[in-house]
């Protein structure tokens, strides 16, 4: 199989053609989760740190997937991924209304008089 060199940047629009790919199909949860992490491309393993365990299980269902791609269309067959979990990570996303309330009001404190001068509750 050939194992051609390619740059970061060649890898890079690969992988964006996959997720469009993805995104015409109507895989909107693989297309965010992919994403979600910038890849970082380290002597033919692609480097993917995920925040959460559901995020990083979904990438492995469909790994050979992309890398068949990958591989494909960079005449590289010894690509490979390396996931990722950090889960130090997950606090920079907001699930419930509270959390995305908290993290508006860390950017602009100012958002809490607002509310409470329109008598909102959360």
């Amino acid at each position: 199989m050939p194992k051609e060199a390619f740059s970061f940047s060649e890898f890079y629009v690969f992988w964006k053609k996959y997720i469009d790919i993805l995104n015409k199909q109507g895989d909107k949860v693989l297309v965010s989760i992919l994403n979600s992490s910038e890849p970082v491309l380290k002597d033919g393993l692609v480097q993917l740190t995920y925040p959460n365990k559901m995020m990083l299980e979904e990438v492995k269902k469909h790994q050979t997937y992309i890398l068949n791609y990958l591989r494909e269309k960079l005449h590289n067959y010894e690509i490979s991924f390396q996931l990722i979990l950090n889960e130090s990570d997950e606090k920079k996303y907001a699930y419930t209304p509270q959390e995305k309330y908290a993290k508006l009001r860390e950017i602009n404190p100012m958002i809490d008089e607002l509310r409470k001068k329109l008598h909102l509750d959360l």
